[in-house]
């Protein structure tokens, strides 16, 4: 992997750690919206289309990789544990799995709303909100580690997100995946 899609996630990261400053993630507060959590959420899921990109041709690059719905296809079959990945929020106690609809062959939600934002988010700005801003965040964290699986034990650490282990499976590698050799 080329490390460009690692520090943006990196920067991206330290953009939603900071807005905790002002809205404390907490369930009660998941429907705050505003322009600073539109502009995180359409960041980042801007660049989990490049990551996607990048992952579908690492892995198929004959299969077509245009949208999402062909995003899944190619990755959910390469990686067909990915939509098991938990990702936490260690300081907040938040867990979430940012790709479990993919268990059942459709896009998650934060997703679609995330499409409604960019397109029309005249009609849709409330969904530009801390949880689709978390859970988007969530997303690209989880795809940047798979796009560089084998590279990281030497990557520089997230501050905010962490990879959750299921209880009893221990942790004996840096950000183990749900897809890791077991």
């Amino acid at each position: 992997m080329t490390n460009e899609h690692w520090r943006y996630f990196l920067a991206l990261e330290q953009d939603v750690e900071r807005t905790t400053r002002f809205v404390e993630p907490h369930a009660s507060n998941y429907r705050t919206f505003s322009i600073e959590f539109s502009r995180l959420i359409l960041s980042a899921c801007s660049e989990i289309d490049v990551v996607a990109k990048v992952i579908c041709q690492s892995v198929d690059a004959s299969a077509p990789a245009g949208n999402m719905d062909q995003y899944r296809a190619v990755i959910h079959k390469a990686f067909p544990h990915i939509h098991e990945t938990i990702v936490e929020v260690p300081r907040f106690g938040l867990s979430m799995e940012p790709w479990k609809e993919w268990r059942t062959n459709v896009n998650p939600g934060w997703w679609q709303h995330h499409q409604l934002v960019k397109h029309h988010r005249h009609k849709h700005f409330s969904y530009a909100d801390l949880e689709h801003c978390i859970l988007s965040a969530a997303g690209l964290f989880s795809l940047a580690l798979y796009l560089c699986r084998d590279e990281r034990f030497g990557i520089e650490p997230s501050i905010f997100f962490d990879i959750g282990v299921p209880p009893g499976a221990g942790r004996s590698r840096k950000y183990p995946l749900p897809d890791d050799p077991r």
